[in-house]
């Protein structure tokens, strides 16, 4: 599974040659379509904290809140379950998302040969075709460290690491 640059703040998530979901980021949003669902994906509040993520009807999906107005942490319920949403830097920025107290997704950098590279893990608890919503909302904010901090941009192929649940 990895990302792909299709144009200029145009990305592609893709399984192989399927394609599970597309983004196209504008300012502080992204329009994305899985299949033939259109999601808009948005920055919100005074200090653009609050992130949301709403169907072509306008119905939110999922919204991100801050545990406090000083942390690297949000929540937000997604298909009835809480989860967590976080960023840490160690030793490289990664955003991850917690579930249970137990990571079920996270993109980050990691060296490779002396160079930064883009790395998505993911845990086998949630399948890849129902995450892509929680693939969506990490490709989000991690996309402008992907391509700010990888030597030239973003490879072709996002380097892969499976962790068994």
């Amino acid at each position: 599974m990895n990302w792909e640059k299709t144009g200029p703040k145009q990305y592609e998530l893709r399984q192989g040659d399927h394609v599970l979901a597309n983004m196209i980021i504008i300012g502080s949003a992204a329009s994305c379509t899985i299949g033939s669902r259109l999601i808009q994906v948005k920055r919100c509040g005074f200090w653009q904290s609050v992130i949301e993520m709403t169907d072509h009807n306008g119905q939110v999906l999922l919204r991100t809140e801050p545990v406090n107005w000083y942390s690297s942490k949000s929540r937000f319920t997604w298909q009835t379950l809480p989860y967590e949403l976080g960023i840490r830097n160690s030793p490289l920025a990664e955003y991850y998302i917690t579930q249970g107290g137990r990571e079920v997704l996270a993109y980050g950098l990691k060296t490779q040969h002396g160079k930064a590279v883009s790395v998505m893990t993911v845990t086998e608890k949630i399948p890849a075709e129902d995450a892509t919503e929680l693939h969506l909302l990490l490709w989000f904010l991690f996309h402008a460290v992907a391509e700010g901090e990888t030597i030239d941009g973003i490879p072709t192929e996002a380097l892969v690491s499976v962790i068994s649940a």
